[in-house]
């Protein structure tokens, strides 16, 4: 089978709150069931904090959280010892935690990506706009100790990541149709490369993954130099 032809449609030029809609509406949103949705209970029993409070905790402040590692980055410190960067996902969005060398060496068995897990630790506040009182600090947490929730056990969630290099206006209305019309379970991840540099989003997005979305999409990412793969 050849390369699949799509006509994209003709769209008129939009204003820059309809193009920044378009783009929260596409990088935002969940669109289909939470993979937390059946661990929600004991979360929300055995947390204090989600990702929405966060903002508003005071510096050393002691917080729990839960939900499920998306990312785990480990990295050595300048003493050559292992730190880890855990991105921590709940139904409000992400969080970041920074578990240092002694820390680290407690909980390392517990940390593994896609695993659903409570953690306990102190909010960092990394930054606060002085020119706007009411815009949100920057918080992370500080991890200090890690329970896996019930069943401890791990479940793969496959991720979907898009490419894309200077994508216009009608290509991100196609992708929105396309990811609107097959919700499910996957993860749905976009690299943007602008000016030489790539940054991935993580988006609120939930996608089924099935051949034909596939096929869909990288036809749409082929027109803009860009592609799609499935982790």
């Amino acid at each position: 089978m050849g390369p699949m032809s799509i006509t994209l449609p003709h769209v008129p030029e939009m204003s820059k709150q309809e193009s920044l809609a378009l783009e929260r509406d596409l990088l935002g949103v969940y669109v289909s069931d939470h993979p937390l949705k059946e661990a929600s209970r004991a979360l929300k029993s055995g947390t204090n904090t989600n990702s929405a409070e966060l903002p508003e905790k005071k510096d050393r402040e002691e917080v729990t959280i839960g939900g499920i590692i998306s990312a785990l980055t480990i990295r050595m410190t300048k003493t050559n010892l292992p730190m880890a960067n855990v991105t921590l996902e709940d139904m409000t969005g992400p969080m970041t935690v920074v578990f240092f060398p002694k820390s680290y060496e407690k909980v390392k068995d517990q940390l593994e990506k896609d695993r659903i897990v409570i953690i306990r630790g102190r909010a960092s506040v990394r930054d606060r706009i002085v020119e706007d009182e009411d815009a949100p600090a920057i918080v992370e947490v500080q991890g200090e100790e890690v329970t896996p929730i019930e069943t401890r056990q791990v479940v793969h969630i496959p991720s979907v990541h898009v490419r894309l290099r200077n994508a216009r206006r009608t290509e991100l209305l196609v992708l929105r149709q396309l990811f609107a019309a097959n919700p499910g379970a996957a993860r749905l991840l976009f690299h943007i490369e602008q000016n030489g540099k790539e940054d991935q989003v993580l988006s609120g997005l939930r996608v089924d993954v099935n051949p034909t979305l596939l096929q869909e999409v990288g036809a749409v990412a082929g027109r803009v130099g860009g592609s799609v793969w499935v982790e």
